[in-house]
């Protein structure tokens, strides 16, 4: 029979003495509370010296004010402490306790078993990077999960679950593509909880298939390059309306820039442009990685008239170069006027796709792909078309890369160019 004690938490604070923190050379002191054999710890915001806690525990008449303002937040601690404890009584969990005694941050407490909960929380940390397009599949994501299971904790997704939800989602007509999207996202949260040591290892559903886990659906790439011929004729075409000049622009420049994407065009600021070279890092990537390469993009003749014609006349370094966004617009505008500005490029580039009467549709993205596989196809390196395109790669890749000269990236420029020839 359990012994009654065992229904009483219990609470007292210590000096952490395995944690020196080096810029004060102080340890911090830790709330442990104690229940059915378990124990939690909460770091608290008072500091010591091992000399100063051995004061504070021993002596009871101090004068100092600053040992006695410790004492003081310790005992303040404590007694908030013991408080809670004996209001919760026998309904004492940790998550109860924590609930209580984070105050505003009882939600977040409160719902650390709560996968939507875990997933939202992931989402406005993204916001708060900038991240505002991957957020946003989170809350898509989200949105989705709550469709097939209004409510759900990380000790439900299972294999079983997991595996009814994509069949859900075929049966709603979603493409392989948008599932594995969402599950990935998924499957992020699921590494944070693991890593959390919010659920066991062996509660991990994601793996292969063969090993009788559960497997994201990968869809099948489709054809987005473009032959050198198609190519040629979307660079020379002649544009009709003023509209069709602008987005055909807009892609040429993608084109002729490494396949750049039109985030990172956008960003682009006068300062990029430095010589005869335009220098930047990915927006995508610069958060992501330790050791970052600069994409580096010879201004050929094509690429400094694009951007005479429609950059901005102010040409202050620290201004965009193309009129997209604006000073001081947030990441969320930002995210809508680029949606708005591809949207804007992609319609009009199909109605000069189907002019020329090219099969695949003509968008951003395939002027990325195209300006990889054309270059490959002309035998430039990979490793410079990788880096081109601002790949992660194996460091190996990256230093062969730093051997090209200015004028191999002058060459690639005019080798491009000659297409339009």
């Amino acid at each position: 029979m359990e012994s009654k004690d065992n229904y009483i938490a219990t609470a007292a604070i210590r000096l952490n003495k395995r944690k020196l923190l080096k810029k004060t050379q102080n340890y911090p002191t830790v709330l442990s509370i104690y229940f059915r054999g378990k124990k939690e710890e909460y770091t608290t915001s008072v500091q010591c010296t091992e000399m100063e806690w051995e004061r504070l525990t021993k002596n009871k008449n101090i004068k100092d004010p600053t040992l006695k303002d410790k004492r003081d937040r310790i005992a303040e601690i404590q007694s908030k402490a013991n408080k809670l404890i004996n209001k919760l009584g026998k309904n004492f969990s940790f998550e109860s306790f924590e609930c209580l005694y984070f105050g505003i941050k009882a939600k977040a407490v409160k719902n650390k078993q709560d996968v939507y909960a875990a997933m939202q929380e992931y989402e406005l940390s993204l916001k708060s990077n900038g991240q505002v397009g991957t957020a946003q599949t989170y809350h898509d994501a989200v949105i989705s999960l709550k469709k097939f299971r209004p409510k759900l904790n990380f000790v439900d997704v299972t294999v079983a679950f997991l595996t009814k939800y994509e069949q859900f989602m075929i049966a709603k007509g979603k493409s392989p593509s948008t599932i594995g999207i969402y599950l990935r996202n998924l499957r992020t949260i699921m590494n944070v909880a693991r890593t959390n040591k919010i659920i066991p290892q062996d509660m991990y559903p994601f793996g292969a298939a063969r090993k009788g886990l559960y497997e994201i659906p990968t869809s099948r790439k489709n054809k987005r390059a473009l032959d050198e011929g198609t190519i040629k004729a979307i660079l020379n075409f002649i544009p009709r309306t003023e509209s069709e000049a602008k987005a055909l622009a807009f892609w040429q420049f993608s084109f002729f820039c490494n396949g750049l994407n039109m985030c990172d065009i956008f960003n682009l600021k006068y300062s990029n442009m430095q010589g005869d070279c335009l220098s930047l890092y990915r927006s995508k990537t610069v958060r992501t990685r330790k050791v970052q390469q600069p994409i580096e993009i010879y201004i050929t003749p094509i690429i400094r008239a694009i951007i005479d014609k429609y950059g901005n006349s102010d040409r202050k370094s620290d201004n965009y170069i193309f009129d997209v966004y604006k000073k001081g617009d947030t990441c969320e505008r930002k995210f809508q006027l680029r949606k708005l500005m591809i949207r804007f490029i992609n319609d009009h580039m199909e109605i000069i796709g189907n002019e020329l009467g090219v099969k695949i549709k003509t968008t951003t993205y395939v002027a990325r792909h195209s300006w990889a596989t054309i270059l490959i196809h002309k035998g430039v390196p990979t490793a410079f078309v990788s880096i081109g395109l601002g790949h992660a790669s194996l460091t190996t890749t990256a230093n062969y890369l730093s051997d090209f000269t200015e004028t191999q990236k002058k060459n690639v420029g005019q080798m491009l160019m000659d297409i339009k020839i």
